[in-house]
């Protein structure tokens, strides 16, 4: 699961795990634990496949182990075992027949009080020139035995082998007397095996014509399954016993969901009364409190053995740890110890982005940013469909921009790679000091950590050296080796992984690293596993060779060994992380302040002026120190002349601006009598200017300030203004300077 599971446990000390699920057929196999004792020879004993965790009896016992953890399988098998060997203690075999092994034999199995027992014995008889009778009986004197015990026992057939025409020919009707005599309780470790000559078919034998590869001890370990042997051995109860088999959630909730849907599943492991069966579902969220309850009632009850799953929806959204008990319960039902269970778990929440856009009053360079939560991670990028990310950050500085531009921003929460693991073995037959292994990168990738099989316990130092390239050829050469590290741990079991937090060894692709890995107290040891060759072990991004054992400070080497461990790294690309808000736009404005307070104007001396500037800003500054959002301009104040009137603004991105009107002041009374014999239309203009009977056949427009800008010749009394700006102009007749007209031209 993803989501970190920090607690799973059944209330009133019933543990449930949601891997028993996978009981064979019947849910309730896995509230029961079995033990089930493997006596045998070579094949049970593990030899053909590439290593032992392939071997079919240890396949085995992790299948029954993924139902119920407390499942255990016992192997008593040993390599070049025969029937003799495992007949009772108390058995006197014929002349120049071996004697029972006591710590091998079916006396033994019995002694261990399995529930089972599983007889493999493929060949070993055959080849000792031992009669088909005598193989018959001594599976018979085992059958007895056992039977006396009340232990029920499977018998394997016997295995094709590459013999004798006459040996094959046996090994054929011991198979066939086998299933005949001893069915159902027989196990087929023949068919699809053996070829039509009773020959070992190449796709399954290990090399030797003996013994079976991967393949084919998985083949095994398939029918084993087969037999759904727990369904059984398992004895039911006669009375209703609602029970939670598992509550989980469906889906990632690695950040929460708001519509989070939890599964629970729960049975009857006895048999159903049709009493209704209510079941619970109960959250609570911390540090907020928060609680939610929701319940289902079933008004017949639940059947026997038979897993229904209900659902519920909460809202797990918020970051937070979530305590969830799921309860099953009956008025009839007289066991409680399995009816709650509570996981509790840790969900990151979901990142949050507030972009803060940023606005420039001319053009130039913008700082953008976001706020978030400072476990996130911020990436930046140029539209919102381009892979690669331009920066990584909580602020972007924009390059210079003439126009608005827009970035997109991303908040992801969660690592930023992929993180993996790639696992050896933990079946070790051998404690010493140190290990030699070496690590081929497949792809970029970084070590963060190993663990490492320890047979020492208590508080131990480990150290770790690398090299570049194999460890081949420089086991013993300690100048060869750069030291990575030490670290102290605390190894609370010689049978488990203890974790060595040294690494961030960064390998790039097709790389070679050797590592050695060794106790710094020369007395203390760690465990690995004695092979006929180097193991390998891959996956795609990462290939472990084992390996070499070695005494204290590069002292020895034991050649091959396969240390027992697992390493963590990390690699790849995950922009996304766990979860994201997505992309999100954020902004560089350019706003400039354009305004403008009016246009060039003439007034009388007499008269008042009221310029405004636009409403909303910060600040004012007219050209009198006056900050009003309007200027009253009394013109005898200022006297008759041309005068610059103007005004700085700031608006509230403070951006600042000025602009500047001409006002002209002057007599306009007189000038208006002078000119009274002049009559023009209309005025204010927007181009065309018509003349009263004029008198004349040019007149000269001028500035309020009297600069001459154009002479114009009046045709069909009229003249055309539409090319001069728009303003306050005079026109004057030449040579007659003292009449001047005040015009206005407006579009």
């Amino acid at each position: 699961m993803r989501y970190n599971l920090l607690l799973l446990f059944t209330v009133l000390a019933m543990s449930l795990s949601t891997g028993w699920l996978k009981a064979q057929t019947n849910p309730c196999v896995s509230l029961d634990s079995f033990k089930i004792v493997i006596l045998g020879s070579s094949t049970a004993a593990g030899t053909g496949p590439s290593s032992p965790d392939s071997a079919w009896v240890n396949r085995y016992r992790d299948y029954l182990q993924s139902i119920n953890p407390a499942n255990d399988v016992i192997n008593l098998a040993v390599g070049g075992y025969n029937t003799y060997r495992i007949m009772p203690t108390s058995f006197i075999p014929p002349p120049s027949r071996p004697l029972p092994d006591p710590a091998r034999n079916i006396t033994a199995a019995l002694a261990l009080n399995p529930d089972a027992i599983i007889v493999n014995m493929p060949s070993n008889d055959v080849a000792a020139g031992y009669s088909y009778a005598e193989q018959i009986f001594n599976f018979d004197s085992i059958i007895t035995v056992s039977g006396t015990g009340s232990v029920p026992i499977w018998i394997c057939t016997t295995q094709p082998r590459n013999f004798s025409l006459a040996q094959q020919q046996l090994q054929w009707d011991l198979k066939d007397s086998i299933i005949a005599l001893y069915s159902p309780n027989v196990i087929d470790f023949w068919s699809s095996i053996a070829m039509v000559d009773f020959s070992i078919d190449p796709f399954y034998d290990s090399g030797d014509g003996v013994h079976l590869n991967d393949t084919g001890h998985a083949l095994l370990n398939d029918r084993v399954i087969n037999l759904n042997l727990l369904d059984q051995l398992y004895v039911p109860i006669v009375y209703s016993d609602v029970a939670i088999l598992s509550v989980d959630p469906s889906g990632d909730l690695t950040c929460g969901d708001s519509t989070a849907t939890f599964d629970i599943v729960a049975t009857n492991v006895g048999t159903n009364d049709s009493i209704p069966v209510k079941v619970e579902f109960k959250m609570i969220h911390s540090p907020s409190g928060a609680v939610f309850n929701d319940s289902i009632i079933i008004p017949a009850g639940l059947a026997g053995c038979s897993p229904d799953t209900f659902s519920f929806v909460a809202n797990t959204f918020n970051e937070g740890t979530y305590s969830i008990t799921a309860i099953v319960s009956s008025t009839s039902d007289p066991n409680t110890l399995n009816d709650t269970t509570i996981i509790v778990m840790h969900l990151s929440g979901h990142p949050t982005i507030i972009p803060i856009h940023d606005t420039l009053c001319n053009p130039g360079i913008g700082q953008l940013s976001v706020t978030h939560s400072s476990q996130d991670t911020v990436i930046w990028y140029d539209d919102l469909i381009n892979p690669v990310p331009i920066v990584f950050g909580s602020a972007l500085i924009t390059p210079m921009i003439s126009s608005s531009t827009a970035w997109y921003a991303e908040v992801v929460r969660g690592d930023l790679f992929y993180s993996d693991d790639i696992f050896t073995t933990n079946t070790s037959s051998i404690n010493w000091n140190g290990a030699m292994f070496d690590i081929i990168a497949q792809s970029d990738l970084t070590i963060d950590s190993f663990d490492v099989k320890i047979n020492s316990q208590g508080l131990q130092e480990v150290e770790i050296y690398t090299k570049v390239g194999t460890h081949i050829g420089s086991e013993l050469f300690s100048s060869a080796w750069s030291f990575q590290g030490s670290v102290f741990v605390n190894v609370l079991s010689s049978s488990e992984q203890t974790h060595i937090p040294l690494g961030n060894i960064s390998l790039l692709s097709n790389d070679t690293l050797g590592v050695y890995m060794q106790m710094a107290d020369p007395t203390s040891s760690l465990s690995y596993q004695n092979t006929g060759s180097a193991m390998s072990y891959s996956n795609t991004e990462i290939t472990v060779i084992t390996g070499s054992g070695s005494s204290h400070d590069f002292g020895g080497n034991y050649y091959p060994r396969n240390w027992n461990g697992r390493i963590h790294y990390h690699h790849g690309t995950r922009l996304q992380g766990e979860c994201s808000t997505g992309r999100h736009e954020v902004r560089a404005e350019i706003s400039p302040l354009n305004f403008t307070i009016g246009s060039d104007t003439i007034i009388d001396i007499l008269d008042t002026l009221t310029i405004t500037a636009p409403v909303g800003m910060n600040s004012y500054e007219w050209f009198d120190g006056s900050q009003a959002q309007s200027y009253q301009l009394i013109a005898s104040d200022l006297g008759v002349g041309i005068h610059h009137v103007f005004v700085q603004i700031t608006d509230s991105l403070l951006c600042t601006s000025t602009d500047t009107i001409i006002v002209a002041i002057a007599d306009l009374v007189g000038i208006e009598e002078q000119s009274a014999a002049i009559i023009v239309y209309p005025n204010p203009t927007s181009g065309l200017l018509h003349f009263k009977n004029p008198t004349f056949n040019s007149i000269e427009l001028r500035s309020v300030t009297g600069l001459e800008i154009r002479t114009y010749r009046v045709i069909s009394n009229m003249i055309d203004l539409s090319e001069i700006p728009d303003g306050c102009y005079f026109l004057t007749i030449p040579n007659l300077i003292d009449s001047p007209i005040k015009i206005i031209k407006h579009q």
